[in-house]
């Protein structure tokens, strides 16, 4: 059986408690003085392995209290003040740590830098003074396409490529851009989670030009939209007007190209930059192609990219388990139902999904889109198209609610007969309960059908995601109307078929 590996751990040792000649000799086994801590030599940094820390007596004192770097020294306290020094401190800190990193020492030793920095609540800066130093390391040939796509990024974040700040940006070489894009990298103070989203964004860049890979860094939150994400990009820029990432004009762009040093005598074709927008795009999520899953564009920039990418793995097995639905239409409908039912869409607070939905519900594109699909309603469904338009008629008003969807009670003689009115133009106003109603009813009748229609009254089942109602005196015609329609009638037929059956009952 594999042994478990152990945490080397970092420890401060003055100089006159430990054996300097035997630590050195036992050296990169299980000890190692990494360097002096302070610039006389009277302690060390030491990275030692936990079971030769617990044999040699010397060593073990120096465990408690644990060792903390960042701690200013007492002289720099008295010449700069406690805050300035602990800055210094903390900066010396992160500098060794990074020199450590990117030296020769074996894996161990570096991983005990980085534990320890990570119990001194560090981690984030540190993070991003190591892709500070890849850029600073990188060939050549990396710098050089790094700096291009710098370039690239600046004129599509830049709305004015004409300004002062554009034109300087333009004129510099790629010396200086890399320069520029290091200072606007330095970790400011406080760390706070939009620069762990901008150290993600940048290592991708750095990657995408051919830079090293990082995977402790692939850390983005998706619950950033494609839009934040840009305008995190824009901060480094200092870009205060922003437009949207690849909505660019071919001609003005390419003249904007020609004035960089890096593009001296050099014309791209529009497909080839369309192809350099798409590949950013995907690579550190700033934006979607047009059209993307078939999503309105209010949709697209309001959502989180994570948030977007988990919509396409429901959709896909969606797709998967109910083949009948599959078409680019459904999109925006299954997003509506998954969206107002599945709680992970509600986790991201005022600006979440469901608030960027609601919005776009109350837009001209979101009514629209209800009053087609209420159209589409009347003509003849299979069962699961049948589900799934009922599905999002409710999910629309669960999004923006109709004046009377409180009310239990039907507006007119009963539920059908408020249906019947809604689909002709009347508005009575209980428009989300009707379709409510109406869908616990084909709960009924597919919870009656047994296993024939198993996966959509899952899917059904996993919308409605509450306990039905009382049942109501008018919900047999709601049962039958529903048991109609999954038959295969149009709603018009449906309303005949009914009207008949209720005068011959009188009759």
């Amino acid at each position: 059986m594999a042994s478990t590996p152990t945490h080397w751990k970092l420890i401060c040792v003055p100089a006159e408690t430990i054996d300097l000649q035997r630590l050195t000799e036992e050296s990169n086994s299980r000890i190692c003085i990494v360097q002096e801590f302070d610039d006389n030599g009277k302690a060390f940094e030491v990275a030692v392995d936990p079971s030769y820390l617990s044999e040699v007596q010397e060593l073990q004192s120096q465990e408690n209290p644990p060792y903390n770097p960042t701690h200013p020294r007492e002289v720099e306290k008295d010449i700069l003040g406690i805050c300035q020094a602990n800055r210094k401190a903390r900066e010396r800190w992160l500098q060794r740590a990074v020199d450590v990193i990117f030296s020769e020492h074996r894996h161990e030793i570096k991983e005990a830098y980085r534990n320890l920095t990570q119990l001194l609540g560090l981690q984030r800066e540190l993070d991003r003074k190591i892709l500070i130093q890849d850029i600073s390391d990188s060939l050549a040939s990396v710098r050089r396409k790094l700096a291009r796509n710098l370039v690239f990024l600046f004129l599509n974040l830049e709305a004015d490529h004409m300004s002062a700040d554009a034109q300087i940006f333009l004129a510099s070489n790629e010396e200086e851009l890399i320069d520029s894009l290091k200072f606007g990298l330095k970790p400011p103070i406080p760390f706070n989670h939009d620069e762990c989203q901008i150290t993600s964004l940048f290592r991708a860049l750095l990657e995408l030009s051919g830079g090293r890979v990082d995977f402790l860094q692939h850390n983005f939150a998706e619950n950033y939209t494609a839009k934040q994400n840009c305008e995190l990009c824009a901060r480094i820029f200092d870009i205060s007007d922003i437009k949207k990432f690849g909505e660019f004009d071919v001609r003005e762009i390419s003249s904007s190209l020609s004035k960089s040093p890096l593009f001296i005598g050099e014309t791209l074709s529009a497909e080839g930059l369309g192809q350099w927008a798409a590949i950013m795009k995907s690579s550190f999520q700033i934006g979607f192609p047009p059209g993307h899953l078939n999503l309105p564009s209010q949709i697209l920039s309001g959502f989180g990219v994570g948030q977007i990418k988990m919509f396409e793995t429901i959709l896909i097995d969606t797709y998967q388990n109910l083949p009948p639905l599959n078409k680019p239409a459904n999109n925006t409908l299954l997003l509506l139902t998954w969206s107002t039912s599945v709680s992970q869409w509600s986790e991201h607070g005022p600006n979440g999904p469901l608030k960027v939905l609601a919005n776009w519900a109350k837009s001209e594109e979101g009514w629209n889109l209800y009053v087609r699909v209420a159209e589409e309603f009347q003509g003849h469904q299979t069962v699961e198209q049948l589900t799934l338009t009922m599905s999002a008629l409710l999910s629309y008003r669960r999004l923006y609610p109709d004046f009377l969807d409180y009310s239990e009670q039907p507006i007119t003689a009963n539920y059908i007969a408020d249906l019947d009115a809604l689909l002709h133009g009347t508005s009575i106003g209980n428009s989300g309960r009707v379709a409510e109603r109406l869908l616990f009813a084909l709960a009924r009748q597919l919870q009656s059908m047994g296993e024939d229609f198993g996966d959509i009254r899952q899917f059904l089942e996993t919308i409605l995601d509450r306990e039905p109602p009382q049942r109501h005196i008018f919900d047999a015609l709601s049962d039958e109307y529903v048991r109609l329609r999954m038959s295969g009638r149009s709603h018009e037929t449906t309303m005949i078929e009914l009207t008949h059956g209720i005068s011959a009952e009188l009759r």
